[in-house]
């Protein structure tokens, strides 16, 4: 990480930063993944490890020594790791329930990515670290937001469109289901 070359820590610190994610993250995501599956609250679980995480991660911003941003990169990586497991999950519900195409989603996510990732690293280079730090933040406001404007009924598993009102109508194992149930419950 460029961050933690900044704050001036060694290649056997970086090294052990880098190396709480990956490792943390192999059992949290399955698990906390799970939990939101059998719970049937994706979208709650999803809504609070996305702000947790975002919060731990800008806090990144205010730490300074090597205890701190490990225990803070931990954080992020017990709270974060389900985050994209369970954004991919909400977007093949969406598009399964609106008749798109999951790989459409992934090929613009992707363009997305990659035109920002220069952009960003431009303005970091031009300013500082810290205006990295802000545009996350505002990132993550709106990546919030638009999971909360959205309706539940697209979210919840097993959304599919009717095919003659072109309502959403829900598919549970119950078979039946007006398309105003939550994804949350």
């Amino acid at each position: 990480w460029y961050y933690l070359s900044v704050l001036g820590f060694s290649s056997a610190q970086v090294g052990a930063i880098n190396t709480i994610r990956p490792a943390l993250q192999l059992v949290a995501a399955p698990l906390i993944s799970a939990v939101a599956d059998a719970s049937g609250h994706r979208m709650a679980i999803l809504s609070i490890t996305l702000v947790l995480s975002s919060l731990l991660r800008l806090s990144l911003a205010l730490a300074h020594s090597f205890l701190a941003v490990a225990a803070i990169t931990f954080g992020v990586a017990a709270t974060g790791a389900a985050v994209v497991p369970l954004l991919d999950a909400n977007v093949v519900n969406v598009v399964k329930a609106i008749g798109s195409d999951y790989g459409k989603q992934r090929l613009w996510g992707a363009v997305g990515w990659g035109t920002m990732a220069p952009m960003v690293g431009a303005l970091i280079g031009a300013t500082s670290m810290y205006s990295g730090f802000l545009l996350f933040a505002l990132g993550q406001t709106a990546l919030f937001v638009c999971l909360r404007l959205q309706p539940t009924s697209l979210a919840a598993p097993g959304s599919l469109p009717d095919a003659e009102s072109g309502s959403v109508a829900s598919t549970s194992a119950s078979g039946s289901g007006s398309g105003s149930g939550s994804a949350d419950g």
